[in-house]
């Protein structure tokens, strides 16, 4: 075994003392150091300052986040604007949901109130401007906005100062960029200091998913697009050629002619025309759709009423945007801002006429032209809806991701004399000649000078006109004076304030003198005007009243089994109510005329005047037909079960009521027929103008073998109508059979309408 060196020995003690050293070294420092970040963090959990600070950042969100919702909502349901311009047009709109744009202690906000008047929405296009707010104007609206309300929220800090904090603070600079997302980014240095603790803060960000970047790109090119290629103006053309022709009941047509030899002809009230256009607008609008975007159009399996629905559809957009939806539309309370149908006597629209009475073996003939130049101007409201975006609660001042963004504003459709967006001057109306008989005798009747003001040279007449039900002087009415032809159908003026017009009259013996005047019926009366001294005339002019509407049906083969068993013809015991899909169509000609359509959620009420009325009423149920031996087809849907047409006479003591009660002739209730084959319908009693019915009846057995028979003690068993013998006698098992006829005549006085 060697010997070991001590130098080495030593020097081995020396490094193992030194690592010993380092390594004493080394954990003392780690304990102290542990013990300071104790110290540090037991001390930063005494500091005040860091809680106050997380309470001021919460503060300060608190105030930015409704600030910043409430100002999206206005400028959705404004149009882009948080304070409109007062030189943009606007209309007032009641927003369906009942959210209103108002003034709560001296702030916009948006409520929820039924009963508010509604918004003022721009028009982002009239016939005279177009004013579309820019999306950098709309992020301009929301700074000032968040900026306002930013400022009256955080109230000088006064909840940190009430805990002893020194608060100051600088400018507020918003900066709000809108494109996928509404982003608001707010400076706003605020410092804070109590005692020895001081913190600040600078910067805050609000975002909202919402794309007002693609909204306002899609708002803007349907404005353009309709101020290049007049879209809205192409479809209410089109509704109105689609729904007018030589009848009262359709509108006035764009240019058509008819002839005939007893010069009757088709004339409409402007009034009620417009109110026709409303309901046309407000069913149609609708259906006005924009490729690529997401909608639906009616179903149909008509292929007319399919390819109309399908040129509704316009093509503006190159990009398919599945998340957008855009809607039109029209409420029939809203007025035109602009109407006018020419030609037009007063207020009542009449065709140009020519009349020819030299044409060998055919007598007088009536050439009529019906050419209408109508200009209309009509809001049309537009909501764009993004459904990737989130919608805001106003209430609760919260938004929900994806629940969709609606954007809205207005748009107006404007027709100048059948023109779109231009007015061309004055509309000339002639008459084709082409639609006259080719003979080179007939001759047109020579221009009459019969209305001109120096052919009148009657004495000084004095026209007093009353309201018939009151007997008061009545103001405003147009007085008319017609004299055996269309030439000499002149207007003579207009009654003042007190009911009185003081005129001369042009000659004529048995001429016609009418009365025009809105919400009143027309008035005509026989005067004759020939050497005729100053006279004084009184006219009565009849109120137009609104009333009240309710229609019941009669059920017709319970009709007719009450008149065969009992002789009555009274109604009561047949009624029944409209069933829910049940529809009733009125329709009235007479002193005044309308349309309805019951049950009618829009309107319960119909305008009528005392005089004689020709009235129609159609009973419509929703049936599902199967198939039959006979017919192998089905059907489903809407079914007209019932008509008449009946003469109606408003008296004068009728107009005191407030209520009309319709009656409508219903061959079968709708329930009878869900399910019901078309061999329920093959044998109708209601035929024409009589109620023509076979009625079966079983009596009773009083003995078999043989069979006899009490007549006095019978069941009803079944009724149907007579085009097809279904029910005779049999004695063998006591059946009896009936045949009954109500004429038309007969029944019609029970039928009539009953005011209320």
């Amino acid at each position: 075994m060697g010997k070991i060196n001590k130098k080495s020995q030593v020097s081995i003690f020396v490094i193992a003392g030194l690592v010993i050293l380092l390594i004493a070294i080394i954990s003392l420092y780690a304990v102290s150091k542990n013990r300071e970040e104790a110290y540090e963090k037991e001390a930063l959990k005494e500091k005040p300052g860091y809680a106050g600070q997380t309470e001021l950042s919460n503060y300060v969100d608190a105030c930015i986040r409704p600030a910043v919702l409430q100002g999206l909502e206005i400028i959705r349901l404004q149009g882009g604007y948080i304070n409109i311009p007062s030189d943009v047009e606007t209309m007032i709109v009641k927003d369906k949901e009942g959210l209103q744009v108002k003034d709560v202690s001296g702030s916009k906000r948006v409520v929820v109130d039924a009963n508010g008047a509604g918004n003022e929405v721009p028009y982002w296009i009239t016939k005279n401007s177009l004013s579309v707010p820019s999306l950098s104007f709309m992020e301009k609206e929301l700074e000032e906005y968040v900026e306002d309300e930013l400022g009256k929220c955080v109230n000088d800090f006064q909840p940190f100062r009430e805990q002893n904090y020194d608060v100051s603070y600088g400018d507020v600079n918003i900066n709000v960029d809108m494109e996928k997302a509404v982003v608001v980014n707010i400076k706003f240095p605020i410092t804070m200091q109590r005692g020895d603790v001081m913190f600040n803060e600078e910067d805050f960000v609000y975002t909202v998913p919402v794309n007002m970047r693609l909204i306002d790109d899609m708002a803007v090119d349907l404005t353009i697009y309709e101020s290049a290629y007049m879209y809205l103006e192409d479809t209410t053309y089109n509704l109105i050629a689609l729904y007018s022709n030589i009848d009262e009941e359709r509108l006035p047509p764009f240019g058509q002619s008819f002839i005939n030899m007893d010069c009757d002809y088709v004339t409409w009230e402007k009034e009620d025309v417009k109110e026709m256009l409303k309901a046309v607008f407000n069913s149609n609008f609708p259906n006005i759709k924009i490729q690529g975007t997401s909608f639906s159009l009616p179903s149909s399996k008509n292929d007319a009423s399919k390819k109309i629905y399908e040129s509704f559809v316009h093509e503006l957009f190159e990009k398919n945007h599945s998340n957008i939806e855009i809607n039109f539309s029209y409420r029939p309370d809203w007025e035109f801002n602009d109407f006018d149908i020419k030609p037009s006597r007063g207020e009542t629209l009449a065709p140009h006429t020519v009349r020819d009475n030299k044409i060998p073996f055919i007598g007088l003939i009536c050439v009529f032209d019906y050419s209408f130049k109508y200009t209309i101007d009509a809001p049309v409201f537009v909501e764009i809806k993004d459904t990737e975006s989130a919608l805001i609660d106003p209430v609760a001042d919260v938004f929900f991701d994806k629940r969709g963004f609606k954007f809205q504003f207005l748009m107006d459709a404007y027709l100048c004399g059948n023109q779109k967006r231009e007015c061309t001057g004055k509309p000339k109306f002639f008459l084709n000649s082409s639609n006259l008989p080719n003979n080179p005798n007939s001759t047109m009747l020579p221009e009459s000078h019969f209305c001109n003001p120096e052919q009148r040279i009657s004495g000084d007449t004095t026209i007093n006109t009353y309201d018939s039900m009151t007997n008061n002087k009545l103001a405003d009415v147009d007085v008319f004076y017609y004299c055996g032809s269309y030439q000499n159908d002149c207007y003579i003026g207009r009654t003042d304030d007190n009911g009185q017009l003081i005129t001369k009259f042009p000659y004529c013996i048995n001429g016609m003198v009418y009365f025009l005047k809105k919400d009143y019926a027309e008035h005509r009366e026989k005067l004759t005007v020939f050497n005729t001294a100053n006279r004084n005339l009184n006219y009565y002019i009849g109120q137009v009243k609104n009333f009240d509407v309710e229609v019941s049906k009669i059920h017709v083969p319970t009709y007719v089994r009450n008149y065969h068993e009992t002789g009555s013809l009274d109604i009561g015991s047949s009624l029944m109510n409209l069933e829910p899909n049940d529809k009733a169509m009125l329709t009235a000609n007479g002193p005044t005329s309308f349309s309805y359509v019951a049950p009618d959620p829009e309107s319960l009420q119909v305008k009528v005047s005392e005089g004689n009325y020709d009235l129609s009423i159609s009973f419509i149920g929703d049936v599902e037909l199967r198939k039959s031996p006979r017919f192998d087809q089905e059907y489903k849907g809407s079914y007209m079960l019932g008509s008449t047409s009946i003469p109606w006479k408003v008296e004068k003591e009728d107009l005191a009521k407030n209520k009309m009660t319709f009656y409508a002739l219903a061959e079968h209730s709708s329930s009878e027929l869900n399910p019901g084959t078309w061999d329920d319908l093959g044998d109708p009693i209601l035929t024409g103008e009589e109620m023509s019915a076979e009625l079966l009846y079983k009596c009773e057995v009083v003995n078999t073998n043989p069979v006899s028979c009490n007549y006095n003690n019978c069941n009803f068993a079944g009724i149907d109508g007579t085009s097809k013998i279904d029910f005779r006698d049999n004695p063998n098992n006591c059946e009896k059979a009936y045949q009954v006829l109500i004429k038309k005549e007969q029944y019609q006085n029970y039928v009539q309408p009953r005011f209320g």
